[in-house]
């Protein structure tokens, strides 16, 4: 290698969260910090994540109790299913599946037709009602969304999705749900 003119490296580790991060962060929770109980009972957080269908660092595996157990080793590109659902003071959504466009992925016409115009079927009457809480991903910011939204009369968090704050995971609660999930 070091005759092809490459020289060994360690990695730079960059900073999860840069200084401009933090400041975002740090406004997003201020604006957000004078709600009162009585606002955040009106709130449904959402999100989506995907399962792992392959072990992993645990060993463990989600799997039908009548497949066979599976095979110890190194998926590339593991199988896994899409989920989204939501929680909030009162209660939880369903679990909807998701199916993702092999040549697209997940995007805004898959993140509408799929769970934006799906929400009377998953959500409760009186869920459906909240104020949906999104993260700033780009299927949940489009203007394709913003505008289906708005036809539908689907409430949301009044504050804009590109401002929630760029690696803010941890403030959407719903992540503690998924989480959980994955290391049952």
């Amino acid at each position: 290698a070091a005759s092809q003119g490459l020289v060994y490296r360690a990695v730079r580790h960059v900073p999860f969260l840069t200084s401009s991060t933090r400041l975002k962060r740090l406004e997003f929770c201020k604006k957000m910090l004078g709600r009162k109980t009585e606002w955040w009972k009106k709130v449904i957080w959402s999100d989506e994540t995907t399962i792992k269908l392959s072990p992993t660092t645990t060993g463990k595996v989600w799997k039908h109790h009548s497949d066979p157990p599976p095979v110890q080793g190194h998926y590339k590109w593991a199988p896994a299913y899409w989920i989204s659902g939501g929680i909030s003071w009162s209660g939880a959504t369903g679990v909807v599946p998701l199916k993702l466009e092999k040549k697209e992925g997940f995007g805004a016409r898959q993140y509408q037709a799929q769970v934006l115009a799906l929400r009377p079927n998953w959500c409760s009457a009186a869920l459906s009602k909240l104020m949906l809480m999104e993260d700033g991903a780009p299927c949940h910011r489009a203007k394709l969304n913003v505008e289906f939204r708005a036809q539908h009369d689907i409430k949301t968090v009044p504050i804009l999705p590109s401002r929630w704050p760029p690696n803010s995971p941890d403030l959407n609660p719903i992540e503690n749900v998924w989480s959980d999930l994955k290391q049952t």
